[in-house]
């Protein structure tokens, strides 16, 4: 992978990154307590975060573009669809967010095949 290229993969993890405190913050601030918009904000948030993180450390550790491009996908799809959903968004969000969770499986599996051919496994 070339500098460039991870350089602009490790922008969309930090601007996903800075997009799920945003979220998370408004869920926790401004959206009504114990609402249903509350709960998809924040359970958006701590996945949009973790796989923001998770697309940084495999950059380092065992840089793939294919599980760049499918970390990126989840990033977008799932925390996305909950968010359209947390303000009354139509329904048929709540039909993409699997997407992005598979998106997520697949880019897991595909930074275990990456680390396993750079001999981390």
């Amino acid at each position: 992978m070339l500098a460039r290229e991870r350089a602009a993969w490790c922008t969309v993890a930090a601007v996903c990154g800075a997009l799920a405190v945003a979220a998370g913050a408004f869920g926790a601030h401004a959206a009504p307590a114990g609402s249903k918009a509350q709960q998809l904000l924040t359970t958006g948030a701590t996945w949009q975060l973790i796989h923001a993180v998770a697309l940084l450390a495999s950059l380092a550790l065992a840089p793939s573009r294919g599980a760049a491009a499918c970390f990126t996908l989840g990033l977008v799809a799932f925390p996305g669809a909950l968010y359209a959903l947390a303000w009354d968004g139509p329904s048929w969000w709540g039909a993409v967010a699997p997407v992005g969770g598979l998106a997520f499986l697949v880019a897991w599996l595909l930074v275990a095949v990456a680390a396993w051919r750079r001999g981390f496994i």
